[in-house]
């Protein structure tokens, strides 16, 4: 039997895990540690690109459980999950990594910065087969001059461009959409965080000024964008 309790003293709370044997007579176990830390408020993030060029579908993204699968992760929270896709709905037309519309295609840099982590050498991944190893495979992680970090996930490997230390500008190709880490097929995982550790950090919420959004048949400009899954999104480029 296990059980999480609140202790509450003059200096401060505890969390005390108690295990017991099954009768509830023997302690088998007991850790005190400080509680967990409420998590912040979700900010949010402006005057950046998007992370691609043409049309991309937002495949998991949002701010509600059914829209994005990363939501329960910190740093996660509001990542994003972005596939090509035919006329048809289709991502991928065969077995193969070639296969799919989204390999091979350039992740661009959503803004300025410097590059704090490249990951490059995790081999892609089988269509269908995740790597029980590496769960974000090939990756970039750029600090930009507000605070923030741009991450870029399931890269190609060997398509990884830049270096720790690196200035990087918006619109730059940092690498290739592949299929490495914790990826079932070719997609571009991409979020903003507040720091530079998957482990440590807040996700941040992408807010654009201006993007081509398809939505229900539908191709308009929105401005204020916030991604939500089952658009197809393109930068917006004024007539």
């Amino acid at each position: 039997m296990q059980g999480t309790y609140r202790l509450v003293a003059q200096r401060g709370a505890w969390q005390m895990r108690l295990s017991t044997d099954p009768t509830g007579e023997q302690v088998l176990g007991l850790l005190f540690e400080e509680p967990p830390t409420a998590a912040p408020a979700v900010a949010q993030a402006r005057g950046f690109a998007l992370p691609m060029a043409g049309p991309w579908l937002v495949y998991w993204g949002g701010a509600t459980r059914e829209q994005n699968q990363h939501i329960d992760f910190p740093s996660q929270r509001r990542a994003v999950d972005l596939v090509r896709i035919d006329a048809e709905g289709r991502s991928c037309t065969g077995e193969r990594l070639e296969d799919c519309y989204a390999y091979g295609e350039p992740v661009l840099a959503v803004g300025d910065g410097t590059v704090v982590t490249a990951i490059d050498g995790v081999p892609d991944s089988v269509l269908g087969v995740l790597n029980p190893y590496s769960a974000i495979g090939n990756a970039v992680f750029v600090q930009h001059p507000s605070g923030l970090y741009s991450v870029y996930a399931h890269l190609q490997p060997g398509s990884v461009r830049v270096k720790p230390g690196k200035r990087v500008t918006s619109g730059q190709v940092l690498g290739l959409v592949g299929n490495s880490g914790n990826s079932s097929e070719p997609h571009l995982h991409f979020q903003m965080q507040d720091g530079p550790r998957f482990e440590s950090s807040w996700g941040v919420e992408m807010v654009f000024d201006e993007v081509l959004v398809t939505r229900e048949g539908l191709t308009v400009p929105i401005g204020t964008y916030k991604f939500r899954q089952g658009d197809v999104v393109a930068p917006y480029e004024p007539p």
